[in-house]
């Protein structure tokens, strides 16, 4: 699974980031202009620097403290799926493992017919 999040300890700290291997981000990055894609990175290195680690610590720490994990309506989702379909096949993922990898996302639970249904098995054409 390639995380939205990547993690890095150095000299004793720990520093959250967006991903930019991750294939949605890296398609995107890959259909702007250059101009687009450093402005694009820009914006990721706020939020990577603006982390909130101080908020996140105190949420964390609470005993009682739930996170909410976001619902997402029948077409978001499908239309994230084949977002992440597109990307994940510009990055040469096909057959057995782009459906692997669009199963192990870590963004959508895609359901299973969601995925049958945009990655239907190929059928046998001589037989």
């Amino acid at each position: 699974m390639t995380p939205v999040w990547f993690r890095e300890v150095a000299n004793g700290k720990i520093r959250y980031g967006v991903n930019e291997e991750h294939p949605l981000v890296k398609a995107l990055l890959g259909k702007i202009t250059k101009e687009q894609a450093s402005e694009l990175r820009t914006c990721l290195r706020l939020i990577n620097e603006t982390f909130p680690h101080e908020l996140f610590f105190a949420d964390v720490a609470s005993d009682t403290t739930e996170f909410d994990i976001p619902q997402h309506g029948e077409e978001e989702v499908r239309k994230a799926a084949i977002q992440l379909i597109d990307a994940l096949r510009s990055c040469g993922f096909v057959g057995d493992e782009l459906r692997k990898q669009l199963q192990n996302t870590e963004a959508y639970p895609f359901p299973p017919e969601l995925i049958a249904e945009l990655l239907p098995e190929p059928t046998n054409q001589n037989g």
